[in-house]
C-alpha cells in the first residue's frame, strides 16, 4: 500500500517547496525498507522537483518513507499534480495535488461588506444575532485566509463568542467569515458591529444589529360571568376577558377592543367596562393593558337599550387584542381574538301571563 501527504497552502515565490512524503508498506502493515520510487510532474504544469527535473527516484527509507520536494517556478497561484509508484512497476500507485499560493498584497483587497444576516432577533441573554463579512478586490476576487477584526461599543449589552468585545477571524475560500452576535443582557436594544481588515484598518465596514421584544401570542379566553339579563329592569350582562401569556414571558403592551358580531341592531346596546375609554357606545377601546406571563382579567359589561322588544335576543360579544396605536406591530392586528354569545330576556309582567 502506498500513501502519499504534504502541507499544503505554501506561498509561490519560486523559491519555496512543499514535501510530499510517501509511505509505503507491505500486505501485513509492516513498512518496505530499500524500495524505489518514482514520483512524477505533469509536463504542463511550471513546476519541478529541487533538481530541476519532472521526475525523481528516491528510496524508502526503515521506515517505508521517501521524501520529495516541489518547487513552483512562479510567483503564480498553481494546483501541481504529484504521482507516486514503485519503479519498474505500475502498481501499487498513488498521486496528491499540492498548493501554491500566490503572494497577494493586502492593498489589493479594498471592498469589505458587512451586513446581519438574522436580525431582529429575540433579545434576552444567550439570544444570537449573527454578521457576515465579505472581503474582496475590485474585480470581485475573494480575500482568502485574511483576518478580519470585529468589535463591539464597550457600552454594548452584546459580546462576541468568546465572551469579549473584540474577536479576531479569517476570511474562508470564498473571502467571507461568519460572526456570531450574542446578547449578554436581557431587554429589547441595538448594537454596531464594526469590522476592519487586520493589517489595512483603512478598508472597514460596520453594520446594526437589532434586538427586539420577543413575538409572543396571548391566550384570550371569555367566561360569562353573568347572562341571561332582564331588559325591562335595565339588568345587565357581565363577560370576564382573561389574558395571559406563556410563563416567564416578558411584559407586553395591548388594548382589549369589545363590539358585537352579526347584531342588525346593535346600536341598541350599551358596552362599558371599568375605566373603559368609551362607555356607553357599541364598541369599547379598553384602557392599554400591560400582562406578563400572570392572568390578567378585564371586566365587561353589555346592556340592551330597547325595553320595548317582545322576544328574547341572543348577541355575539367579540372581544380582540391589539397592539397599541403607535406601536412597531401596529399593522399585525389584531393580535388575537374570540367570542361567546349571550341573552337579553324578556321579562313578562303579570298581565301578560294571564
Amino acid at each position: 500500500m502506498l500513501g502519499l501527504r504534504s502541507q499544503d497552502g505554501v506561498q509561490a515565490d519560486g523559491v519555496a517547496t512543499i514535501a510530499v512524503q510517501a509511505s509505503l508498506v507491505d500486505s501485513q502493515g509492516v513498512a518496505a525498507q530499500g524500495k524505489n520510487l518514482v514520483f512524477a510532474l505533469p509536463s504542463g504544469v511550471d513546476a519541478t522537483f529541487t533538481d530541476a527535473s519532472k521526475a525523481l527516484v528516491l528510496g524508502t527509507d526503515a521506515h517505508g518513507q521517501a521524501v520529495a520536494k516541489v518547487r513552483a517556478r512562479s510567483a503564480s497561484d498553481v494546483i501541481v499534480n504529484v504521482t507516486c509508484k514503485l519503479q519498474d512497476q505500475d502498481e501499487p500507485k498513488a498521486n496528491l495535488d499540492v498548493h501554491f499560493k500566490a503572494d497577494v498584497p493586502i492593498e489589493q483587497y479594498t471592498r469589505l461588506t458587512l451586513e446581519t444576516t438574522k436580525n431582529h432577533a429575540t433579545f434576552g441573554t444567550g439570544q444570537q444575532d449573527e454578521v457576515l463579512a465579505t472581503l474582496t478586490d475590485m474585480k470581485g476576487a475573494p480575500g482568502k485566509n485574511i483576518s478580519l477584526i470585529f468589535t463591539l461599543p464597550q457600552s454594548s449589552r452584546a459580546i462576541f463568542i468568546n465572551g469579549t468585545k473584540s474577536i479576531t477571524v479569517t476570511t474562508d475560500e470564498k473571502g467571507q467569515v461568519r460572526v456570531a452576535v450574542i446578547a449578554a443582557k436581557d431587554g429589547a436594544f441595538t448594537t454596531t458591529v464594526t469590522c476592519i481588515v487586520e493589517l489595512n484598518a483603512t478598508v472597514n465596514a460596520n453594520t446594526d444589529v437589532v434586538f427586539e421584544t420577543s413575538i409572543v401570542t396571548p391566550a384570550l379566553t371569555l367566561e360569562v360571568t353573568k347572562n341571561n339579563a332582564k331588559v325591562i329592569d335595565g339588568d345587565y350582562i357581565a363577560v370576564r376577558a382573561k389574558i395571559k401569556l406563556p410563563t416567564n414571558s416578558p411584559q407586553q403592551h395591548y388594548v382589549l377592543g369589545v363590539t358585537l358580531k352579526n347584531t342588525p341592531d346593535h346600536q341598541e346596546y350599551l358596552i362599558f367596562a371599568a375605566n373603559s375609554s368609551s362607555d356607553n357606545a357599541s364598541f369599547a377601546f379598553l384602557n392599554t393593558i400591560s400582562t406578563t406571563g400572570d392572568e390578567t382579567n378585564i371586566d365587561v359589561w353589555i346592556k340592551y337599550k330597547n325595553t320595548n322588544i317582545t322576544s328574547n335576543v341572543s348577541a355575539v360579544i367579540v372581544a380582540e387584542l391589539f397592539y397599541p396605536k403607535g406601536s412597531a406591530r401596529e399593522n399585525d392586528n389584531p393580535v388575537v381574538s374570540n367570542e361567546v354569545t349571550v341573552t337579553f330576556l324578556v321579562q313578562k309582567n303579570l298581565s301578560q301571563c294571564q
